[in-house]
């Protein structure tokens, strides 16, 4: 039976805890919302704009613009994400990406100062039956974030956001579309786009862990999801230290 002085010792060492973990949240929140404005500032290379023109040399100056937002908001759910993985819904984001990579130097500067960890690039990952999605938390977690960071209902969507919606919009030959109905057939990639409730966040189930929040949201695309998807697969990152 406890004495009243050990129930006041175990007292003062759960409060005691309870306000350490409360103070090292608030110093993650705040050192999250100083790495907002430094990803939002951020100039990119100009090299990277002329890769892409000269790898979609269909593609304008706005449409630059517009993957380079899909970088930069991307890089913003990154952030909020953390240590935990997330998908790379846009293969026309992923190039931008991929060329910014190899600005190595300034590349890793980025992610010290808007990332506060190195992120790494992993390789496509083919996933031949649109099933396999149901379970996968990265893409899961992309999906969760990018709705958030655009104020639209993960649940019950009126629409995509930017990431999901890009390479559509861009009408990107092999991209990755995404529609917000429908049933993808099992075994098929290029029946129709892919339907995010296949997903799996599309419901009240987890979305890939919960992460703070602390951006300012975006106007979300509206998107005519009618155009076939040939294949379907996504590109995911890690983050060392």
């Amino acid at each position: 039976m406890l004495t009243e002085a050990g129930t006041r010792v175990n007292f003062d060492l759960i409060l005691t805890v309870a306000i350490l973990l409360n103070l090292l949240l608030a110093l993650f929140l705040r050192r999250h919302k100083r790495r907002l404005p430094y990803i939002n500032r951020y100039k990119f290379p100009d090299t990277i704009r002329n890769k892409l023109l000269e790898k979609y040399p269909h593609f304008n100056d706005s449409d630059i613009d517009m993957i380079l937002d899909g970088l930069r908001s991307y890089f913003h759910i990154c952030n909020v994400a953390g240590n935990n993985a997330v998908a790379m819904p846009s293969k026309v984001v992923d190039e931008a990406w991929h060329e910014f990579i190899l600005f190595t130097a300034q590349y890793r500067k980025f992610c010290k100062k808007g990332l506060g960890q190195f992120l790494d690039h992993v390789p496509s990952l083919p996933l031949n039956n649109p099933a396999q999605h149901m379970g996968n938390a990265s893409l899961k977690r992309a999906w969760r974030l990018s709705c958030e960071r655009e104020k639209i209902d993960h649940v019950n969507p009126p629409a995509l956001p930017l990431l999901f919606a890009i390479d559509e919009l861009l009408k990107v030959q092999d991209g990755f579309y995404y529609s917000l109905v429908g049933e993808a057939l099992e075994g098929v990639n290029d029946a129709k786009n892919f339907p995010v409730t296949r997903i799996g966040c599309t419901s009240n189930a987890n979305c890939g862990a919960s992460c703070s929040s602390a951006y300012e949201s975006e106007a979300a695309p509206d998107v005519d999801s009618t155009q076939p998807s040939p294949t379907f697969s996504f590109f995911t990152n890690s983050l060392s230290k």
